[in-house]
């Protein structure tokens, strides 16, 4: 080991002198005073001893010092895949108003969440590399989407598993977070062939319907249910019931309607996907998972005529009910009522590069074709499917380098979608909500003919190149309304309330 290192050295010590040599004559035959003449040369000599002196005892510092690194140092497994980490931290100090109550939490973005990556790669071949990918991010700890008016830890998200209680303060008594695994796969990428890839990952669709090119996306995009979603909503007379989560494909023990609906953005799976090569700014992508699910994806980039744009086509399908047995189970009796669902998802975003302007869409449907009880009309299969849902939003602003920072982004954005718990029963869409003569309930068998979600704000971001950091804050509010079957007096007292927020923080990327 001691003679390697010492070869090792003196190899690089000579090179080292060579190239300083080199350097030296090309200077020295340059005319120079008699002086600097002797000052050269001496340099040259000195060079020289240096790179003769490698003792005996060069080699018991060079163990100690690789010693010493090998102590402090994180490492790879081998020298064959490169390795690199990477991510973020995003925290914001959010204030909510629901018309009857108001505070201010600290809370994780949920959009941007803090999180880490690790990335490694290995080219087999100058066509093909093989690499992995592995994300985790903070759970449970206050994402502001899983906070309530009376849960500032966001543990009432996870039904209170891990702290012990439906409602409070999470693990510890203190509202601890969680490590969670986003993503763990493993993949293949060709120039000619395309991208496989195997594991936890984002399917064909992710992402489909949030393309924004702005810095918008920092802190919202097309998805109403990321900014609040977890918040109780309250009738016009204070009293609380079921999430605004739950107004787009309502409360389901069949599967995650509201999450795919409120929620449209993410799409992680365990599954297989493939991505074509790009082809004139042309990427199609697809992927199958999870007993039943698959996505199909058409993105498009390109710049025409001072104009950057990018777009995207999506299909989802969910065929499948977790568990596929009664819980707790009973005699087998093959799966459960069939689930059935459809999304369709788009966006697109168009900025001008020379001003800065820029303005960006999505339009997403959900829709029931199974024979579960939440996917049809009052619970029953007899009167049909329940209606789609359709979602549509827009946001547009400016976005420039006026400080020298970086850019700064001005955004307003709208949006709406309707009949989100539409043919569900009232008492399962708004649980405790009901008249205030029936003990908070609707008078039996009534249903939701009607409901409509809108919502709108405005923010900006000021990023810090220097800094890899996003500053921002933004507005939004919510508005909601239902009709209920069974006349006037079975309505919701005062209706639904308004819910308004304000949001302040940061992003710094490593």
């Amino acid at each position: 080991m001691c003679k390697e290192l010492r070869r090792e050295a003196a190899s690089a010590a000579t090179r080292r002198q060579g190239q300083t040599i080199e350097r030296l004559w090309r200077r020295a035959s340059r005319p120079m005073p008699m002086p600097a003449a002797g000052a050269l040369f001496g340099a040259m000599a000195m060079q020289t001893v240096r790179a003769a002196d490698l003792g005996s005892n060069c080699c018991a510092d060079l163990e100690e010092r690789i010693a010493e690194l090998e102590a402090t140092t994180v490492r790879k497994g081998n020298r064959r895949v490169s390795l690199t980490l990477s991510g973020q931290v995003t925290r914001s100090i959010m204030y909510w108003d629901d018309g009857f109550q108001s505070d201010v939490y600290s809370v994780d973005n949920s959009l941007n969440t803090s999180r880490f990556r690790l990335v490694g790669s290995a080219r087999i071949n100058p066509d093909l590399q093989a690499g992995f990918m592995m994300e985790l991010d903070i759970r449970i700890g206050s994402r502001y989407n899983q906070v309530t008016q009376i849960d500032d830890d966001g543990v009432s998200g996870s039904g209170g598993v891990l702290g012990g209680v439906a409602l409070g303060d999470g693990i510890g008594g203190a509202g601890d977070s969680v490590i969670g695994i986003r993503t763990a796969n493993w993949f293949l990428d060709s120039k000619h062939w395309g991208k496989l890839t195997v594991g936890r990952l984002n399917t064909a669709t992710g992402g489909i319907s949030t393309i924004d090119l702005s810095n918008t996306g920092v802190v919202v995009n097309s998805e109403p249910g990321e900014y609040q979603g977890g918040f109780l909503v309250r009738n016009g007379l204070g009293r609380l019931g079921g999430s605004w989560a739950n107004l787009c494909g309502g409360p389901s023990a069949a599967g995650p309607y509201s999450s795919d609906c409120f929620e449209h953005g993410p799409s992680r799976r365990d599954a297989v996907r493939y991505d074509t090569p790009a082809w004139h700014g042309f990427v199609l992508s697809g992927a199958f998972g999870e007993d039943d699910f698959w996505d199909a994806a058409l993105r498009y980039t390109g710049e025409w005529h001072g104009f950057r744009l990018a777009t995207g086509l999506g299909y989802r399908w969910y065929h499948d009910r977790e568990p596929d047995v009664p819980v707790p189970m009973a005699a087998p009796t093959g799966k459960l009522q069939k689930t059935d669902r459809r999304h369709w998802l788009t966006s697109a975003s168009a900025m001008h590069v020379a001003s800065g302007l820029f303005l960006s869409g999505a339009y997403t449907r959900y829709e029931f074709r199974g024979d579960n009880a939440n996917e049809v009309i009052g619970g029953v299969v007899a009167n049909g499917n329940r209606p789609d849902i359709p979602l549509w939003w827009v946001d547009a602003g400016i976005q420039k380098n006026w400080t020298g920072w970086g850019n700064t982004t001005f955004y307003g954005e709208y949006g709406r979608f309707w009949d989100g718990t539409a043919g569900l029963l009232a008492a399962t869409a708004y649980p405790s909500l009901g008249p205030i003569g029936g003990g908070g309930t609707f008078a039996p068998g009534s249903i939701v003919l009607g409901s409509e979600v809108t919502w709108w704000g405005v923010g900006a971001v000021q990023t810090i190149d220097a800094a890899a950091m996003d500053l921002y804050i933004a507005y939004r509010q919510y508005q909601a309304d239902a009709t209920i079957s069974g006349g006037p007096a079975n309505q919701i007292p005062g209706g639904l309330e308004d819910l308004w927020l304000i949001q302040a923080g940061a992003r710094i990327l490593f």
